[in-house]
């Protein structure tokens, strides 16, 4: 089994992006450098933040598009 590279899920699934944002692609392409994260980035944060905070117990799911 290959290890996990950047931006891999669990499963050792790199996620695809359905839409044009190129931020997944671009933020794995060099791994020594970081980017800037958007703003929808760092309100989603600060949201899933707070709410684990909150709320240890409940448990996150999100949803995945793979081929």
């Amino acid at each position: 089994m290959r290890p996990r590279g950047r931006g891999d899920d669990v499963n050792r699934i790199q996620p695809k992006a359905s839409t044009k944002s190129m931020f997944l692609a671009e933020s794995d392409k060099d791994i020594s450098t970081a980017l800037t994260p958007s703003a929808k980035t760092i309100i989603l944060k600060s949201i899933l933040l707070d709410w684990c905070n909150a709320y240890p117990e409940d448990q996150i799911i999100g949803e995945m598009e793979t081929r």
